[in-house]
């Protein structure tokens, strides 16, 4: 019938599995567990702003609204990871 099918393959894509952000909900600061060897983390609004930098896991957040917010770590050899966190 001219319809091919492949077998679907299912890559991690330079992700990190089991990292995770805590407190979440947080007030003053995060803390990046499962990840040794940040290079940079990136906060983002939901809007999609750039709202802060950090090159640890212990991040303050005292200065964010209240709100969602998204994190990617960049760990020092390339791996890229996502996660979010509410702020109260």
């Amino acid at each position: 019938d001219g319809v091919e099918t492949s077998k679907t393959v299912s890559i991690a894509g330079g992700r990190i599995a089991g990292f995770s952000i805590n407190p979440n909900p947080a007030s003053n600061n995060i803390t990046i567990t499962g990840i040794s060897n940040i290079k940079t983390v990136s906060i983002y609004d939901a809007g999609g702003r750039l709202v802060q930098t950090a090159t640890n896991s212990y991040i303050s957040v005292r200065n964010l609204s209240a709100g969602i917010y998204f994190v990617t770590v960049v760990t020092t050899d390339g791996n890229k990871t996502n996660g979010k966190f509410i702020k109260k």
